[in-house]
């Protein structure tokens, strides 16, 4: 439409039944827009909602293991865990001591190495 003076363009926005919305106060001079807000605001929010939506997470798989886990299952999951380096990317380990070993932590010393082992 070109350059129009403020009050030329609340009355255009009125007849149309819009609004008047500024797009770019630090333009010389300031650019708007007629449009309906409401609607705009909608449709925005519904574009971030499918975004979120179509949106991949991210994912951290984890690697349990107990202080009396045996040295094949020990082999098995440090295999488990550089297949899961190398198709992910990332992965945690877990040394777990449920109940009575917890008292005895002793035993769980072999596994806080089991990540580098390798």
């Amino acid at each position: 439409m070109g350059v129009i003076s403020f009050p030329d363009a609340m009355t255009l926005a009125r007849e149309a039944g819009l609004d008047l919305v500024e797009v770019d106060a630090n333009g010389n001079p300031p650019v708007c827009r007629i449009l309906d807000y409401g609607k705009w605001k909608y449709e925005q929010a519904k574009k971030e909602r499918d975004a979120r939506k179509h949106q991949r997470g991210t994912m951290i798989h984890e690697v349990r293991m107990r202080p009396r886990t045996g040295q094949h299952d020990i082999d098995l999951k440090v295999r488990t865990a550089e297949r899961l380096l190398a198709e992910v990317g990332r992965w945690s380990s877990c040394a777990r001591s449920p109940g009575w070993s917890g008292r005895r932590a002793w035993r769980g010393g072999s596994l806080a190495s089991f990540s580098h082992r390798r």
